[in-house]
């Protein structure tokens, strides 16, 4: 969230200079953005009702499944190079085999595993 609101910053910082049309996409982007609905979650809610007759076409079918194995490797992608990043000494593993097996047998939220994770790291790095 913090980061959608500092590119919303950013944008709308770089586009007052160029058009006020653009500040004010700017500063409704940086509004959704705070209100926590992103624009591409508005593009997805609008393109929704259209998906199932898009479905009908066997060619634009074969399209979206495209898409969306295309979609699901670019995740896998960057999550294994997020893994390597942030996974670099026994401590990190330990929390990342953790919320793996949270999120696996319990099916804890994201934000749960966030937060656990950031406290359980602050602890370690303040008892050391």
């Amino acid at each position: 969230m913090v980061a959608v609101i500092v590119q919303a910053l950013w944008t709308f910082g770089r586009s007052a200079v160029k058009t006020p049309l653009l500040a004010v996409l700017g500063a409704a982007s940086l509004a959704l953005s705070v209100a926590g609905v992103s624009p591409l979650a508005i593009l997805v809610a609008v393109s929704g009702p259209f998906i199932p007759r898009l479905r009908q076409s066997r060619v634009a079918s074969a399209l979206l499944d495209g898409i969306n194995v295309a979609s699901l490797g670019l995740m896998a992608a960057v999550s294994f190079q997020l893994a390597r990043a942030a996974v670099n000494d026994v401590p990190t593993a330990l929390i990342a085999v953790a919320a793996l097996g949270l999120l696996l047998r319990f099916r804890t939220s994201s934000t749960w595993l966030v937060l656990g994770g950031a406290l359980v790291g602050i602890t370690l790095s303040m008892a050391s």
